[in-house]
């Protein structure tokens, strides 16, 4: 028997078609299969992170000031976004974890039994390695809580609640006045002024971290933010969370080295430069000078 090209190729299509039929599906079982272990892996994964963050949070808290731990997670790609939950009326804290699925985004929550405070960023929830710092600090009142930080520290940042003129002595002994300062409402940790002089530019005298006000909103996310002529926030608030509205000795420009004027390293005469407390581009740092012998406030940072 003789077929002509037209009825080879019609019968060629539909067993290809038939076969197909049969094979599709199987490829498509295969491939949701493999998508639902790779996302139970992933939630695994991340059940695990949540889980020791939380517990390590915990017992970080019982033990207390000075106490500190790093640990080291590995973060899966699926990651959306990562926060802390607050509520001190209540005394509900919990770490929640935002995950990326097929079927939209999940929300993971990991309650804990202490106070808990963190502020991350978008490469901080990228996926890989992360060194992450969990460790206690105290707020105002002595108020002991666990801070949880990505790969660098969390510094907090007030200015003080009193006025000082342009007679420091030297930068040493401002640190001493934002020491107590803070020992005054028991905040932990060291603290050092945001000053600077012929010998020293500011930016030099404060660790490289996430900072914050002690109310918790963040001010830059590392040094090179807090230098770059913009914060998120005003440094407005004192050591008491009460509102500072004033110009504030600095010394400084807005790039964190020495200003042109300095009441002669903080000894007293001349005009010293100043920043704003109410702002938030460069003026936060380089608002102008005043002279020495009147009465401003300092910016203190956590080291």
């Amino acid at each position: 028997m003789r077929y002509n090209s037209g009825q080879v190729s019609m019968e060629y299509m539909l067993t290809v078609g038939l076969v197909l039929l049969m094979v599709l599906p199987a490829i498509f079982l295969f491939y949701r299969s493999a998508s639902d272990s790779t996302e139970e892996i992933d939630l695994a994964q991340i059940n695990k992170i949540g889980n020791e963050i939380v517990t390590t949070a915990e017992d970080v808290y019982y033990l207390g000031i000075p106490s500190r731990i790093f640990i080291e997670e590995r973060l899966p790609s699926n990651v959306e976004s990562i926060s802390v939950i607050q509520d001190p009326v209540s005394q509900t804290y919990m770490l929640a974890i935002a995950i990326r699925t097929r079927l939209g985004i999940s929300n993971l929550t990991y309650p804990s039994s202490v106070n808990m405070f963190g502020l991350f960023r978008g490469e901080d929830i990228s996926e890989g390695i992360k060194n992450i710092r969990v460790e206690a600090k105290s707020g105002i009142g002595g108020q002991l809580f666990t801070s949880i930080s990505f790969e660098r520290p969390l510094s907090r940042v007030f200015a003080t609640s009193t006025a000082y003129d342009g007679d420091f002595g030297s930068i040493l002994e401002a640190n001493d006045l934002c020491q107590q300062h803070a020992d005054s409402v028991s905040l932990s940790g060291t603290w050092n002024a945001w000053l600077s002089n012929d010998s020293h530019d500011a930016r030099d005298l404060i660790n490289d971290a996430f900072y914050v006000r002690v109310d918790g909103l963040p001010i830059a996310t590392n040094r090179d933010d807090l230098i770059d002529g913009t914060i998120e926030n005003p440094i407005d608030l004192d050591e008491n969370l009460g509102p500072v509205a004033t110009s504030i000795w600095t010394g400084t420009k807005f790039d964190g080295t020495v200003g042109s004027t300095h009441c002669n390293d903080w000894q007293g005469g001349g005009s010293g430069r100043v920043g704003s407390s109410s702002d938030i581009d460069n003026k936060w740092t380089e608002d102008g000078a005043r002279g020495c012998g009147s009465s401003r406030p300092i910016y203190c940072f956590e080291q």
